[in-house]
């Protein structure tokens, strides 16, 4: 999704890889997972149900290195998934 490149099932991620994942990427992610596209239109209509984001949320969340901290919006630093944007 976010360098367009199709990762095999068991890939493993470096440190480096997950640390440079941004809590606007996640909401992106988010975003086309749930509408199709990162620009949804107001209107749109989630394909989706809550429970499948919640769980994808804390999925996520488990493998960020940095996974109890809150997301800093000045160091871009913590887990992305603990942003004011994702909230």
């Amino acid at each position: 999704w976010l360098n367009d490149t199709d990762y095999e099932s068991n890939y493993n991620f470096s440190v480096e890889e997950l640390t440079a994942v941004s809590a606007t990427d996640v909401v992106n992610w988010f975003k086309f997972r749930c509408y199709g596209t990162v620009e949804p239109e107001e209107d749109a209509i989630p394909v989706n149900r809550k429970h499948a984001l919640k769980f994808w949320k804390k999925s996520i969340s488990y493998f960020m290195p940095n996974k109890h901290l809150q997301w800093n919006e000045l160091t871009n630093t913590g887990n992305p998934t603990k942003s004011l944007e994702m909230a």
